[in-house]
């Protein structure tokens, strides 16, 4: 018996070890690697984590002939246009692969995706772009969200429509413009992001865990098999 204690209790001295690692890589350690920030005197000026930066298509079918491409291109490049009046500053890449959409701005990430539900009738797959920076300026605060807002996620965090059920949500930081120009700090919010296949869009649900869908286990308290 006295062995089984011992045991028991090398096991749970395990989980807790195991626990306190897990905050120090994904907490501490965590924003020490993506700050680059190991002491105190050194300014905080940069993070390098990996955001979504813009959107990708590919083309829905491949041109015939050159004429055919640059007239598909001719399109495209009038829907960008109609597309990204409200967004400030990005780039547009079109290749024989498809088109590639890059913000300036992480912030902006919500409204280029809300802008281009409707597609060019020459686009087909739609796909986020990421990239680790390093994020400065307006940027620095969008990495430093992401970060802790990734690490605030359940585990077994689901998308919460139906026909998805996707886990693994992506955080997408967004500054509405205010009516009122005299506010010095704008309201900031997250938007919870799912890419699956299916769905690809904003979840209002937030990813709420599945925790609600586990069975009842009032048998096993009264048997004293889980006891903490």
């Amino acid at each position: 018996m006295n062995k089984e204690n011992l045991k028991q209790s090398r096991r749970d001295d395990s989980r807790v070890i195991g626990r306190k690692n897990d905050i120090f890589k994904n907490g501490i350690k965590g924003i020490k690697q993506i700050t680059g920030k190991y002491n105190t005197s050194k300014p905080l000026t940069e993070v390098k984590i990996s955001c979504p930066c813009g959107l990708k298509w590919t083309w829905k079918e491949n041109a015939s002939s050159q004429i055919a491409q640059q007239e598909r291109e001719e399109r495209t490049t009038i829907w960008i246009k109609e597309c990204t009046t409200k967004l400030q500053s990005h780039s547009t890449k079109l290749s024989q692969q498809g088109v590639e959409f890059r913000l300036e701005a992480l912030a902006e990430m919500t409204l280029l995706i809300q802008a281009t539900q409707t597609p060019s009738q020459d686009l087909g797959i739609r796909s986020l772009i990421y990239d680790s920076g390093p994020w400065k300026g307006e940027n620095l605060l969008v990495g430093i969200e992401t970060f802790f807002q990734k690490n605030a996620y359940h585990p077994y965090a689901t998308c919460g429509f139906s026909e998805c059920g996707k886990t693994g949500p992506i955080p997408l930081s967004s500054v509405p413009k205010s009516s009122m120009p005299e506010q010095p700090f704008p309201t900031r919010s997250i938007e919870h992001f799912c890419e699956g296949a299916t769905c690809f869009k904003t979840d209002p649900t937030n990813f709420r865990s599945t925790r609600h869908l586990t069975k009842d286990r009032t048998f096993q308290e009264k048997a004293v098999i889980i006891d903490f």
